[in-house]
């Protein structure tokens, strides 16, 4: 029996771990939190250590002898690279990892190449100038955490200082970067290398249009409305991202910009699945196949064919729950319409919620399915809007 070590024993990972047991694979999961699963969808080993540290990990695949690591909606890419090359294990190439974990050297990289990709400097304190708009963020972070957005920035004052001391403390091991905010249409982009070829999964439209946030993704719509052109032009420029920094095996997503002249802008390239329900959540449900078993497969070096074909089931939106105040939930009052979702996950009640700073901060969401994007769009936004979260 084959069995993977799954770094994190989160919501994202608990679903990978659910499928690697399906496979008949043993499963071994670490986090630094002690946290509490039923036998039944958790990991057959768990270990109370922190994923982020190389050496933890390293220790943990060597003691049970795992065939491979597997980091599934969790931003420890560069760690489960390296552990990887470490222990002769399948994985990405560590300088290929690294170059993805770092948003610096991802400028650096794809410039060099290139492609386009907002213009981004290390965000030292200090006086700058720099008119129009600029996203603030860690150079090593994920999920929104420690972004933020300025308007022309001359010199130095208190709300560059807040926000550069919130990206501060955001970075892993990383500094607070400034990037050139740019207007347009955004997309996600879900898929894995083998052989030196890239296999896409999907794509999908990014919605950001809550007024109260509007930083941070509300959801995702899957396929992406796209005509062929276009979607043709992405997968090109997305390929050659890959390319220029070297992924040669393993799962790949990515977040590309659209902009009114259609040009395509590479935002980030990771070596890893997305969080957020896409690989696991709305593109099985629009293709009828679970993508992240090929991952699986490929984390432990299973030699299969590949002979999936992803084609277009159904059109799956998917819209987020928000804390509209600091608190705890109290009540959740669900109404009838909750039956015509093809997933809920409710907020824990009695839960501590705080005001969204990041995408960690979501409550939970609703997927909807339909062979109109509009109306599953429409169906997610309704049936989340209808329950009453209460929170004191």
């Amino acid at each position: 029996m084959k069995s993977v070590l799954v770094l994190g024993c989160g919501f994202e990972q608990l679903h990978a771990i659910e499928l690697a047991r399906k496979l008949g694979y043993r499963t071994v999961a670490m986090d630094r939190q002690e946290l509490a699963f039923s036998p039944a969808n958790g990991p057959d080993v768990f270990v109370h250590l922190d994923p982020s540290t190389l050496m933890s990990v390293v220790a943990i695949a060597s003691k049970y002898r795992v065939d491979g690591i597997l980091c599934a909606g969790i931003e420890l890419a560069d760690i489960c690279a390296e552990a990887c090359h470490m222990l002769g294990l399948p994985g990405v190439k560590p300088s290929a990892a690294r170059i993805c974990s770092d948003k610096l050297k991802l400028a650096e990289c794809l410039k060099a190449a290139g492609l386009r990709h907002p213009e981004t400097y290390h965000w030292i304190k200090g006086e700058f100038i720099l008119p129009g708009r600029w996203i603030t963020k860690p150079s090593d972070n994920s999920g929104a955490r420690g972004v933020g957005l300025l308007y022309d920035v001359y010199g130095w004052n208190s709300t560059q200082d807040k926000e550069w001391r919130r990206a501060s403390i955001n970075c892993r091991i990383g500094v607070p970067i400034i990037q050139r905010y740019i207007e347009g249409r955004q997309i996600s982009i879900e898929g894995c290398v083998r052989d030196g070829n890239f296999h896409l999964f999907a794509m999908a439209d990014r919605h950001y249009d809550r007024a109260e946030s509007p930083m941070l993704e509300d959801g995702h719509t899957t396929p992406a409305d796209l005509d062929s052109g276009l979607h043709d032009k992405i997968l090109y420029e997305f390929r050659r991202a890959i390319r220029a920094i070297g992924i040669d095996y393993g799962p790949v997503k990515g977040d590309i910009i659209i902009d009114s002249e259609e040009n395509i802008w590479i935002l980030e390239v990771a070596a890893r699945t997305s969080g957020g329900r896409f690989i696991s959540g709305t593109i099985p449900l629009a293709y009828g196949h679970e993508p992240l078993e090929l991952i699986i497969k490929l984390a432990v070096g299973e030699s299969f064919r590949w002979d999936t074909t992803f084609e277009n089931v159904a059109l799956a939106s998917q819209r987020y729950f928000w804390a509209d105040r600091d608190g705890q939930i109290t009540s959740i009052q669900r109404t009838t319409r909750c039956d015509d979702a093809a997933e809920i996950q409710y907020p824990e009640l009695n839960s501590r919620v705080s005001v969204a700073e990041s995408h960690a901060d979501r409550l939970g969401w609703v997927i909807c399915a339909d062979e109109s994007s509009e109306r599953a769009t429409h169906r997610a936004i309704e049936i989340r809007d209808s329950i009453t979260i209460v929170i004191s």
